[in-house]
């Protein structure tokens, strides 16, 4: 998994959309995706998942409200909708397979 920017200025808001794309033999119908976020100080929070062969989400009850994702090709973008103050984090995405687990981390501010 990689996310090509290390840290996005978003404008408050806004809708900012965050990158994490699948490399090597991983594929979205057998990865399960999730989304994370770690505010400065403050406990890491799943946002929200993708299952595994299906177009949907799960979110997190804390995050019905502006987060949503989509999949592109081999790309899930985090969807965050009207940018807050309290959106200043890093943001991870991750995935479970059978046989590993990876994380990677992009910082917003």
């Amino acid at each position: 998994i990689t996310q090509s920017e290390p840290y996005i200025i978003a404008s408050l808001g806004n809708t900012q959309l965050v990158e994490c794309e699948l490399g090597g033999s991983l594929s979205f119908s057998s990865t399960i995706l999730h989304w994370y976020r770690q505010r400065e100080g403050k406990a890491i929070e799943r946002i929200l998942y993708q299952p595994a062969g299906k177009d949907e989400n799960i979110n997190d009850p804390n995050f019905k409200e502006r987060f949503a994702a989509g999949k592109q090709q081999q790309k899930s973008i985090l969807i965050i909708s009207s940018v807050q103050r309290s959106d200043a984090a890093t943001y991870y995405c991750a995935y479970w397979d059978s046989h590993s687990f990876y994380i990677q981390r992009k910082s917003s501010q």
